[in-house]
């Protein structure tokens, strides 16, 4: 179940690091919304947090099996990959964003792998 997690949550990690540049400057969309309200460099935080809690939600109710942990693991990588740039200490089309990126996803796939250890 870990090498699965790590799977989905590294892999999520690098598609959305090469699709976020493309769809950055579209006017249209909720993100866009979000950002000129906030005036924050948000891309796809907020549907990290909606994924990693109606994951929390399904494994309290069923218990975790594959299609949540490839749920859970999708969110908890939109949150690691913008977790710094939420807080301002970087931009996210930098070079020091893109190290922030992959040290939150360190923190969290450690922590979460921990958390896996543990409980099953």
């Amino acid at each position: 179940m870990i090498e699965q997690f790590w799977l989905y949550f590294l892999g999520t990690g690098v598609v959305i690091r090469t699709l976020t540049p493309p769809l950055h400057f579209r006017n249209k969309t909720p993100t866009n919304f979000i950002r000129r309200k906030t005036q924050k460099e948000i891309h796809h935080f907020h549907f990290g947090l909606i994924f990693a809690i109606a994951a929390l939600l399904l494994i309290a109710i069923n218990g975790l099996n594959k299609p949540i942990l490839f749920f859970g693991a999708i969110g908890l990588s939109f949150i690691a990959d913008e977790l710094f740039i939420v807080k301002d200490f970087s931009k996210y089309f930098t070079r020091k964003g893109l190290m922030l990126s992959i040290l939150g996803h360190l923190i969290i796939g450690v922590i979460i792998t921990l958390l896996l250890v543990w409980v099953y």
